[in-house]
């Protein structure tokens, strides 16, 4: 049986430390992410997730555009044996709730302003989501919203160490996705 993603992500990491993990364009042009680098922000999320009381099989939705930030987010899902629900970032407020509601996901986790908003739009009718995490989310939303940023930015050693074995306890026949379908007619499937 091949290994877990976030075993694959750790020995990746291991190799090549100091190699780039992620590019993006940013303002200020390319940016790049080294590989220690990306794991520091893996680990800074997870345990942040932990601390939120993510546990293994629990759902955590990703409802962003495709950003460094949404790959971070689920690795550090993955690595504490809990299930990524990826929502495509232009999904209607009636497919996200259903989406959100069918799934369960205790978290979700936005970027950018458009995102944010429809979360806020639609956190009420969604009885099992705790808690909103959102990076570049606008400054007048739910002050129950955490920021991404400091979520990551205070990561260190212990942080790493703690993922190394959350991660390394995943097995690969671990439920890592659950991706809902658009489809032509009906509720996602």
């Amino acid at each position: 049986m091949p290994p877990s993603v976030p075993k694959c992500f750790l020995d990746a990491i291991d190799r090549r430390q100091d190699a780039c993990a992620q590019m993006y364009r940013a303002r200020e042009g390319w940016q790049s992410v080294s590989g220690k680098e990306m794991l520091r922000r893996v680990a800074g999320f997870a345990q942040a997730l932990g601390g939120l009381g993510i546990q293994p099989g629990d759902r955590v939705a990703l409802f962003a555009p495709n950003c460094p930030e949404w790959h971070v987010a689920d690795l550090a899902i993955q690595g504490l044996g809990a299930i990524t629900i990826p929502v495509y970032f232009r999904e209607s407020a009636e497919r996200l709730t259903y989406i959100l509601r069918d799934s369960g996901a205790r978290i979700v986790f936005t970027a950018g302003r458009e995102q944010a908003q429809k979360i806020e739009e639609v956190r009420g009718g969604v009885d099992s989501l705790r808690q909103v995490i959102s990076s570049a989310a606008p400054s007048e939303l739910d002050e129950d919203t955490l920021g991404y940023g400091p979520l990551v930015g205070h990561a260190a050693d212990a942080a790493v160490a703690c993922y190394r074995e959350r991660a390394g306890a995943v097995r690969p026949d671990t439920l890592a996705t659950i991706i809902y379908t658009s489809g032509t007619t009906g509720e996602p499937k």
